[in-house]
């Protein structure tokens, strides 16, 4: 019977110990993930705002009178 009872704890201690490893496995596999994710998006954001735009500059004429329109209703604002 202290036979049986001792075989039980040690394979409770192993349980306990392996479910420990396997916790601490999980959490340095998330922090590795998180660390990937934001390796990507800095380089995203950098390649997308560290880039000049590209493009031509181009007026558009407005039809009389709506530029006295525009400019009314900003002074009334």
């Amino acid at each position: 019977m202290n036979r049986d009872r001792r075989n039980e704890q040690g394979f409770l201690h192993f349980v306990a110990g392996a479910s420990a490893v396997l916790r601490i496995m999980l959490l340095i596999l998330i922090v590795v993930l998180l660390i990937f994710i934001w390796r990507k998006a800095y380089s995203f954001g950098y390649a997308l705002f560290s880039t000049e735009a590209e493009g031509t500059d181009s007026s558009v004429p407005l039809p009389e009178g709506l530029s006295d329109l525009i400019s009314g209703l900003k002074g009334a604002s």
